[in-house]
């Protein structure tokens, strides 16, 4: 990485783990308020998507086929301890997925979110990758971009 990629990676790099507010929507916000030359820098690196998990330190997991009781063992498993907070699932938009994740078409995002809805970012995250997914989390979404697992 060339000095000054590396440098506005760095401020971006800053500016997430700095966000006042780290609720999906102020994320999405932020990635649409880039300067051209941030946006230029992004696509170098790889794409909104790997900005994020770098950035945020999410792990990565692709599937033939993802079910609900997957995302559950995996929330359960990595569920902190040290506070009440609720599970996350958003459907993402492929403009945020960096290109190696492309052979499999469905990607999800899963978090933790505390009481007032904001992103956890320094506990465990996760993209996950698949092909298709069970009937429980289709049936889960029911046409919605997120569930929130309480």
């Amino acid at each position: 990485m060339n000095e000054s990629l590396g440098r506005i990676i760095g401020e971006i790099f800053d500016d997430l783990t700095k966000m006042a507010s780290k609720t999906w929507d102020n994320l999405f916000n932020f990635f649409k308020s880039v300067s051209k030359e941030q946006y230029d820098a992004i696509n170098q690196y790889g794409g909104f998507g790997k900005v994020l998990q770098d950035a945020w330190n999410i792990e990565n997991q692709s599937k033939g086929e993802l079910a609900l009781k997957d995302v559950i063992a995996w929330l359960k498993s990595h569920l902190p301890k040290d506070m009440r907070c609720r599970g996350c699932m958003i459907v993402l938009d492929k403009t945020l997925v960096t290109p190696t994740d492309l052979s499999f078409p469905h990607h999800y995002y899963v978090c933790f979110l505390d009481t007032n809805n904001e992103i956890l970012h320094e506990k465990p995250q996760i993209f996950f990758h698949c092909n298709v997914i069970d009937a429980e989390l289709q049936q889960s979404f029911a046409g919605k971009d997120m569930i929130i697992f309480g």
